[in-house]
């Protein structure tokens, strides 16, 4: 009996110290922006490899879909299943996000341009601290439009420079950036579940965005009431951009990206409590 006590309390250690590790990568003390961004936390992961695969839409269905890139999970194809990411490798950092993540692949006049990384931050999103809970286990979204041949909502995907920022260009246009900057695709998903389904037949209404209410703070319609973080994508790619870019799934208006969490449970939940409920911004 007290072998088993010692092995419960050194597995309980080796967890909480796996946790303040994770929390040293992404950082815990407020940077001099915290009021600006205060309660967020961010990932970062490395591009894996383009397949013709998209495991949400098309599971089971390898080649059926237009190109993609990977970042984060190095398992992810179209015979992805939350239990292939949970047991496998990861790009990103903290090494706690097994998550896979994937955008349309980028060509620049004809010639494919690999991306370098993206950044993905999980935020509060202007909601009310300690309402925010972590995302299941397994759940899948999409956000943005493939299909689209006009402008989307900057607030759900545009273009920029990294780290100068981009001249005024027209809604969802490319823009051209300077000699020291690279392109940036970014792409937001909606912050508010139905709190029951991990995906539904559309891989889309069992999320939606939330919204300003009077008091100045976002909240979560009736029909999606649980809050959950905000993630948003930023793709950086080693090109100037211009109007000769486009993207797989068409022209330059299409950008769009899907998530599967994979994360390690406790520590997401860690990460959701002491950076955006608090809030504080982690990095």
């Amino acid at each position: 009996m007290k072998t088993m006590v010692v092995h419960r309390r050194n597995r309980r250690s080796l967890a909480a110290g796996v946790i303040l590790a994770t929390l040293a990568l992404v950082g815990t003390a407020p940077s001099a922006q915290s009021k600006a961004v205060a309660g967020r936390f961010k990932a970062r992961c490395g591009f894996t490899r383009s397949l013709p695969d998209d495991p949400i839409v098309h599971p089971g269905d390898p080649g059926t879909s237009h190109l993609h890139d990977f970042f984060g999970n190095r398992t992810t194809d179209a015979a992805t299943t939350t239990e292939t990411l949970q047991a496998g490798a990861t790009s990103c950092m903290p090494l706690a996000d097994r998550s896979a993540y994937w955008v349309p692949s980028l060509y620049n006049d004809g010639a494919r341009v690999a991306p370098l990384k993206i950044a993905a931050y999980y935020s509060l999103n202007g909601r009310q601290p300690g309402t925010i809970v972590a995302f299941p286990t397994g759940l899948r979204m999409i956000t943005g439009d493939s299909g689209a041949t006009a402008a989307q909502p900057a607030t759900i995907t545009d273009w920029t420079c990294l780290p100068k920022p981009a001249a005024a260009t027209a809604p969802g246009q490319v823009p051209t950036c300077d000699a020291a900057s690279h392109l940036l695709l970014r792409v937001s998903f909606p912050d508010c579940w139905d709190g029951v389904n991990l995906d539904s037949p559309d891989h889309r209404s069992h999320m939606a965005v939330s919204e300003r209410a009077a008091d100045g703070l976002r909240h979560c319609p009736p029909a999606h009431p649980t809050a959950v973080p905000q993630v948003g994508l930023q793709v950086e790619y080693p090109t100037l951009g211009g109007p000769t870019v486009t993207l797989s799934s068409g022209g330059q208006f299409s950008g769009h990206a899907d998530f599967w969490n994979a994360w390690v449970p406790d520590q997401l939940s860690h990460l959701v409590d002491a950076c955006i409920n608090t809030p504080t911004n982690c990095g």
